[in-house]
Order: structure tokens, then sequence, then C-alpha cells
């Protein structure tokens, strides 16, 4: 009785499944294709007319050659070998190798010294004016390495911005100080700046 009452319940199901499932089965409706377009809106933009007319005439004259040069600075990189010979205790604002030509520009200074042990060198460059004035730039050393009988010091300043030379070139001078000793002191020294390109 229970076996025919199930088959009887599973064939009511299946007469209302087709009933409610158009064509007796499962189907999917195809998807319509979908267009976007793109509107335009009008923009309004304060009381400016559409058009504007200008009316007149703009005249110019050349009186004789004209010659416009434009270019970046030319870049400015000397290195020089600086000697202190043992026992001196120093020079100050001494001409190096390094020329700067006029409305040169130094902005970085960089020196490695090697000098006798617990000698303490001090280091700066000078900047000259065309008056023959100077104003000097330390540059702060940090003891890098020691190895008895000598000391090695670096040191780099940057973003300096001194003009080493305003209207006439110059070689570019430093001050190299140290206590005396038996041993000299050298120093290695590089500066990077700029040369206005019409002093190339």
């Amino acid at each position: 009785m229970r076996r025919v009452l199930s088959i009887a319940l599973l064939g009511l199901a299946l007469f209302v499944g087709t009933l409610i499932i158009p064509g007796g089965r499962a189907s999917a409706e195809k998807s319509a294709p979908v267009e976007v377009t793109n509107v335009p809106l009008p923009v309004t933009v304060g009381n400016f007319p559409a058009i504007q007319s200008v009316a007149g005439t703009v005249g110019a004259t050349q009186s004789g050659v004209w010659n416009v040069r434009l270019d970046n600075p030319t870049p400015l990189v000397g290195t020089d070998f600086l000697v202190l010979y043992p026992d001196v205790p120093g020079f100050s604002c001494a001409e190096s190798n390094i020329i700067a030509r006029a409305g040169a520009v130094i902005e970085t200074i960089s020196v490695r010294i090697d000098a006798g042990s617990s000698q303490k060198p001090v280091f700066g460059m000078c900047g000259p004016s065309d008056s023959g004035t100077y104003g000097t730039i330390w540059v702060p050393l940090q003891l890098q390495s020691s190895a008895t009988p000598f000391d090695r010091y670096v040191g780099t300043v940057t973003n300096v911005h001194a003009p080493i030379a305003t209207s006439t070139a110059h070689a570019v001078p430093f001050t190299l100080l140290s206590p005396p000793s038996g041993y000299a002191a050298q120093a290695t020294v590089t500066v990077i700046g700029t040369t206005p390109f019409s002093q190339r």
C-alpha cells in the first residue's frame, strides 16, 4: 500500500511540474544585445560669447641681428691633489689646479685626507669675489680609518650654491690646516658645480 502511495505522489509531482514549466522542460531565454551610446551634454560657461572677434594690426620691427640661444648650464667638475708638507701647519686659501670660469657656481665639495695619526686636519674652500675678499666654506670631516702612522678623513658638503668666479675665471682656492708632524698630509678634493652656457 505504501509503495502504491509513493508512486502516486511521484506521478502527481511530475504532472504538476509539466504544468509549471512551459513546453514541459526547463529553458533559458536568449539575452538581447545591449547598446550603450554616449550622448554629449550641453555645457554653459559664464557669459563668454561663442565667437570673439579681434580687430586691428600688430607690428614688430627688427633692429640689427637677433640671436636667441637657450641651453642648460655646463657641468663643472674638477679634482685636484693637495699636499701639506711635514712640519708645515697648513695653508690658507691657496689656489688649486681647478679653474672655474666666469659665472661658475660650486654646488658640492668632497675631500679625502690622509694625515699623520691624531693630526685632525681642517679643510675648506675659499670663495673669492672679484674684489679679492674671501669667505671659507668648511667641510665637516669624519675619521674613516686609522692605521698607524696615518688616519684617513673624509667629508662632503652639498647644496653649497657658492659663486666662485663672478666676472672672471678663478683658480678654486682651498684651506688645509693640520698640526705639524713628521708626515705629510695629502688631500684629494673634488668640486662639482655649473658654468653658464655663454662661458663654455
